[in-house]
């Protein structure tokens, strides 16, 4: 007789691979006019998370989903600065937020000691509530950036899921190995992330890796105890559309697609932000990978780079140079001999000689 103890259900993710429809799924099926088993089986695929923390749901919040086939959900950013320190002002912004019908706040407060306003935040609004960690660390641990530790930031963690914070942006996907791509291949606007660059320049001073991606596990235990949707940031989105789908972003990329998984075997809810400033007729690539499975990749990858080389040469070289071997518009130019606004337009037009014949490539592996 097997004495093994079936696993504790505690996220809304759990629930719903256990075949069991929360009182949170409810609220949102009825809320979005959709059956409350669509809403559990796509919770169950990662394809709607539910920002829900359970500290929070005791305190009545309203549940609301966000994914495939819902409604797009507004966020108000708000919080506590040194430039502007009034939480009186904030809590109007709190108030406006409400009688507009936004579904979300975010709680960027980054200045002296936070706490009050985000609890207070978390007793009153029934709203989503996010916040980002890293933005509070210096002033709650009362260290510099560069003297925090491991354990003070997933100190920090930790007492916002105990708040009752439904979703964090977390920068987990800046590791060494994207930094790597990003000082080889250069950028017009470098990191414009705030959480990014802290953790950029946190690195680069302790030699370190990144905390959050090195010591991934412990915070997906945090997330897990709580319930709280791990909202992965993206600390290389591109600030700038000349930026847009470069080589560090595409690592980033990549390494969030990771985190997103090994999200899912724990438990966690996540969402990936981004991404970022790019042209309209280029939303839909980045996306793909994100759910492709690793054979698809490896077969979608092959049919791009047949139809690259059959581009003309201006065009072949530079997307080639560009996206297989990372090289910057600068560093292409300086090869090609070229000027930069040169090389930019081949990209763009390469870009667009490849959309028609990559219909075909997406089309036979469902992307």
């Amino acid at each position: 007789m097997s004495t093994q103890t079936e696993p504790k259900l505690v996220t809304q993710i759990d629930f719903a691979r256990a075949g069991q429809i929360t009182p949170q799924m409810k609220e949102v099926a009825e809320r979005e006019h959709r059956d409350p088993e669509y809403i559990r089986e796509r919770v169950a695929d990662g394809r709607i998370a539910i920002p829900a923390n359970i500290v929070h749901i005791k305190k009545g919040m309203r549940a609301f989903g966000v994914g495939e086939g819902l409604s797009t959900k507004v966020n108000v950013n708000l919080g506590i600065s040194g430039d502007k320190a009034d939480a009186a002002e904030e809590w109007k912004k709190v108030k406006i937020a409400e009688d507009f019908g936004a579904d979300a706040i975010m709680d960027l407060s980054n200045s002296g000691k936070t706490r009050q306003f985000r609890q207070q935040l978390i007793d009153e609004t029934p709203l989503m509530v996010g916040t980002v960690p890293m933005y509070d660390a210096i002033g709650y641990m009362e260290k510099p950036l560069v003297k925090l530790t491991k354990d003070d930031l997933l100190e920090v963690v930790r007492a916002h899921a105990e708040d009752g914070v439904d979703f964090m942006t977390i920068h987990c996907g800046i590791n060494k190995s994207v930094i790597k791509t990003f000082k080889e291949t250069g950028r017009l606007m470098n990191i414009v992330s705030r959480g990014g660059s802290l953790l950029f320049g946190w690195m680069e001073v302790t030699g370190n890796e990144n905390p959050f991606y090195e010591f991934y596990d412990e915070l997906l235990e945090i997330c897990h105890e709580y319930d709280v949707t791990i909202s992965l940031g993206d600390s290389c989105r591109p600030g700038c559309l000349y930026d847009s789908n470069d080589a560090t972003e595409t690592a980033e990329m990549i390494e969030l697609g990771k985190l997103c998984k090994r999200a899912w075997a724990a438990g966690v809810q996540v969402m990936v932000e981004g991404p970022g400033h790019m042209a309209l007729d280029e939303i839909a690539e980045p996306t793909a990978p994100r759910w492709a499975t690793e054979h698809e990749l490896e077969a979608r990858a092959e049919g791009i780079l047949e139809r690259v080389m059959a581009l003309p040469l201006e065009y072949r070289e530079a997307i080639y140079l560009h996206y297989y071997e990372g090289y910057s518009i600068k560093q292409i130019a300086a090869i090609v001999h070229a000027s930069e606004s040169a090389v930019a337009t081949r990209l763009s037009r390469g870009r667009s000689k490849l959309r028609p014949a990559l219909e075909g490539v997406r089309h036979e592996l469902d992307l």
